[in-house]
């Protein structure tokens, strides 16, 4: 094996084996054997060839002389070797196909459960999305039925009243504390805020509310009128210091002219009997004795003096009715100049308390008339 290169000598046996591995090379069978025409194939070729050569080479030191004994021994073994070879291949394939199956059948498998999966997710799916929709539109009822009870409230807040509140204008007229006065303004409030309502589509609750406010308004109204007509009747001017209760019935009442007129003639009365008996004492005398002072009948002793003293008196007791009257109704002395506090802010003058100011120098008047018929009585 010593030459460059190296070539299998054939023999008639090989020609025809060759032969038949090209045909079954070239048969269109799927299950024929190509092995031998393989080996044939590699057997005719050259030497030249590296691999074959190294082949050739390996082949040099396993046969001792290349005869076509030894070479069909050869081609035997390997024939052998390699049917073997392909047996052992397709029983490890057929394990192989063994595990494919197993694994299609897994796979199969895997693929039901999938599916059986993907359609209880999109079930599921469907029903999260009904709950979530479901979900938002409770949500969206919930944060509107939110909404209206806080309008609620504050409708309730700005246009309803306490029970208990309600019972201080209703109630029997024993007395007016500051609860009542309170609750009197916060009675007017809600009866001008109506006016909002009149003006929106809540026309039916204004309306049914601005009704129950007048209601409540007359009661309360009647409630001060009564009281105050009580206590004007036996209302004292000996020590002339403002009662607030009987001030803010009078400014309360500026709302009903009706009524505070009523008031006004009450209180007239009441001190026209006073003066009344006040003219007569100080002309007759009485206690006044003690007092270090004479009747003026006894004084005078002409009638000039006697006219005088009486115009006096009378004048004396106009000016301190006037001064009891700004007291009891608190009002500031000078009505022409501009009033400030203690703060030195500029105190502006209500209407009610304007109103009341027409009402003093009429009603001191009115007080006198008695005492003034005493008086041209007297003259006479």
């Amino acid at each position: 094996m010593a030459n460059s290169e190296i070539l299998l000598p054939f023999d008639d046996r090989d020609e025809q084996f060759v032969i038949d591995g090209i045909r079954l090379q070239e048969g269109t069978g799927t299950r024929s054997n190509h092995l031998p025409a393989k080996a044939a194939y590699i057997i005719s070729t050259s030497a030249t060839d590296p691999d074959i050569k190294e082949v050739l080479l390996a082949f040099d030191s396993i046969i001792e002389n290349n005869n076509a004994d030894n070479r069909r021994r050869l081609r035997a073994q390997i024939l052998q070797e390699l049917a073997g070879s392909n047996s052992q291949v397709v029983q490890n394939f057929g394990l192989i196909a063994a595990q494919v199956d197993n694994i299609g059948n897994a796979l199969k498998v895997l693929h039901t459960n999938f599916n059986d999966i993907t359609k209880r997710v999109d079930a599921g799916t469907f029903e999260i999305n009904a709950a979530i929709q479901e979900s938002d539109t409770t949500l969206a009822e919930r944060q509107r039925l939110n909404n209206k009870e806080i309008v609620l409230h504050a409708f309730l807040e700005k246009f309803t009243l306490p029970v208990a509140h309600l019972a201080n204008i209703t109630s029997s007229p024993q007395s007016l504390d500051d609860d009542f006065f309170d609750t009197l303004d916060r009675v007017k409030g809600i009866h001008s805020d109506c006016q909002i309502l009149l003006g929106s589509e809540s026309t039916r609750a204004g309306v049914d509310i601005m009704d129950q406010m007048t209601k409540n308004l007359n009661s309360a109204y009647q409630k001060v009128y009564l009281w105050l007509q009580r206590e004007l009747k036996f209302l004292s001017f000996e020590t002339p210091v403002g009662n607030r209760q009987v001030r803010k019935a009078l400014e309360v009442l500026t709302n009903r002219p009706a009524l505070l007129q009523s008031c006004i003639d009450t209180l007239a009365e009441a001190r026209q009997r006073s003066l009344y008996d006040s003219f007569n004492h100080a002309l007759t005398g009485g206690d006044g004795d003690a007092l270090g002072t004479k009747p003026i009948d006894m004084m005078a002793h002409d009638p000039i003096r006697y006219t005088g003293d009486m115009l006096a008196w009378l004048h004396s007791a106009l000016v301190g009715e006037l001064e009891a009257l700004q007291a009891i109704f608190e009002l500031p002395p000078n009505p022409g100049r501009t009033n400030r506090t203690i703060e030195g802010e500029i105190r502006i003058p209500l209407d009610s308390e304007l109103h009341l100011r027409d009402h003093v120098r009429p009603l001191a008047d009115k007080s006198l008339e008695t005492a003034l018929s005493t008086f041209r009585v007297s003259l006479t």
